[in-house]
């Protein structure tokens, strides 16, 4: 008997100006288990992409069409080539991402099952820490916002679930059947990007097909990495397409009462933003009002001083002379010495964060918990001084500095009351927020 010829699967990964993640990503795809496949790379960006493609992944399909295309645009770009192809899946990967060698034939092997299922989606593991997931599916809730993504930054289980049904799938790490593609159509380009994926996921269920979830699956996702700002010349507006496709989304799916209540849920969310930005300002500002009237204060009662003790010794003088008596004490004063001019100082050395700990969750024997119920714990950051300053989980904690390398903590219970992912960041005021950050879990 003939053998069987396995399903051709193409990768597809737009890249935009990510060189450096997209090394890692391609370099993990050397080690899936899966052989019938084509990697395909549609760069649209400025940074250099397309060289070390070339240099460094002679294997990989580069695709140059254009530069600054969308996310949308992009991904069309290499379908329509895959298409021509004639593969059989697509599986959609950031250029921010890994995978795990298993992860492509656990994908095809559910898709094989049921050719009702028009796309399956992985589970987007924390790259930065792969206990936690970034997320797994999507839900339309029309509120706060139009969707929301089920398991972002959340504990990731140790029991898999069976594949499931889901509104959406992320498009990050998704198997899309090929001839679906062909017959519904490509990505709606008037999206650029964000909620692309739940468009054609909804679109994909209008004929018929099923949208699914498979807990088994797994990539690491760094997350964001195309609107981080961090070393970047320019990045995607995530806010304007954030407030303006739901809309889009809304005017071709949403029933009138779902339009008013994202349009009302949107602005009510805008506007408590604003409220607590506004407290957090006032917040601030009252506190730099006090310290400066504080120190106002305290430079006006020093300087008076001496005014005061002079008029003092006048009185004195009158008193005395009323009295026909002298004060052997008052004959002489003594003169301050002359201010020296201020010696010049080097310019402070940059904060550095190094290492920290131990920050571990009761599970793992609780992190040095102290009778108050602070916890205590310890940093290393090279050129800290008494004005470092430290936050954790946004708050601002006053740390003691031991020399210029140690500090200690002590974080109140309240900070680290619930499971998540925390945000430890140290920096000098002088130096403006700079990162200098890390990251602890609670269970």
């Amino acid at each position: 008997m003939p053998e069987e010829v396995s399903p051709k699967v193409a990768v597809q990964i737009p890249a935009w100006n990510q060189a450096e993640e997209l090394v890692d990503c391609l370099n993990s795809l050397k080690e899936v288990d899966y052989k019938n496949l084509e990697v395909v790379v549609v760069n649209n960006g400025e940074d250099n992409t397309s060289e070390i493609v070339r240099r460094d992944f002679p294997w990989v399909t580069l695709i140059e069409d254009g530069i600054d295309l969308g996310f949308c645009r992009a991904n069309n770009i290499g379908f329509r080539y895959c298409l021509e192809k004639q593969v059989d899946y697509i599986l959609l990967l950031n250029g921010d991402t890994k995978v795990f060698p298993d992860t492509i034939s656990t994908l095809l092997k559910v898709m094989q099952g049921d050719p009702s299922i028009a796309i399956a989606g992985a589970k987007n593991l924390l790259m930065e820490n792969p206990h936690y997931t970034w997320g797994k599916y999507g839900e339309v809730k029309w509120s706060p916002m139009l969707v929301t993504t089920a398991g972002r930054f959340e504990p990731d289980s140790t029991q898999k679930q069976p594949p499931s049904d889901v509104d959406w799938v992320i498009c990050n790490g998704c198997l899309i059947r090929a001839h679906v593609l062909e017959k519904i159509g490509l990505f709606d380009e008037d999206y650029w990007m964000c909620n692309e994926d739940v468009e054609w996921s909804y679109r994909a269920r209008e004929n018929g097909y099923r949208t699914v979830y498979v807990d088994e699956a797994a990539i690491l996702h760094k997350g964001s990495s195309s609107t981080n700002l961090k070393n970047k010349k320019k990045v995607f507006s995530y806010g304007y397409f954030l407030g303006r496709n739901p809309f889009i989304f809304a005017r071709k799916y949403g029933k009138k009462h779902q339009i008013v209540r994202l349009f009302f849920n949107v602005y009510l969310g805008m506007f408590i933003r604003i409220l607590c930005q506004l407290y957090k300002l006032t917040e601030a500002t009252i506190t730099e009002i006090y310290r400066s009237v504080r120190g106002i204060t305290i430079a006006y009662i020093r300087n008076i001083h001496p005014v005061l003790a002079s008029e003092k010794v006048i009185s004195k003088g009158v008193k005395r002379g009323m009295k026909g008596v002298n004060s052997p004490e008052f004959l002489y004063m003594e003169m301050p010495h002359s201010p020296q001019p201020p010696v010049s100082t080097p310019a402070a050395a940059p904060l550095i964060l190094r290492d920290g700990g131990p920050l571990k969750t009761k599970a793992n024997t609780v992190f040095n918990e102290q009778p108050d119920g602070s916890a205590a714990m310890w940093l290393i950051a090279e050129n800290a001084g008494e004005r470092t300053q430290v936050k954790f989980g946004g708050k601002k904690i006053k740390p003691i500095v031991h020399n210029s390398q140690t500090l200690t903590l002590r974080v109140p219970r309240k900070l680290y009351s619930k499971p998540g992912l925390y945000e430890i960041h140290i920096f000098n005021p002088q130096e403006g927020e700079k990162s200098n950050s890390l990251f602890f879990t609670v269970d």
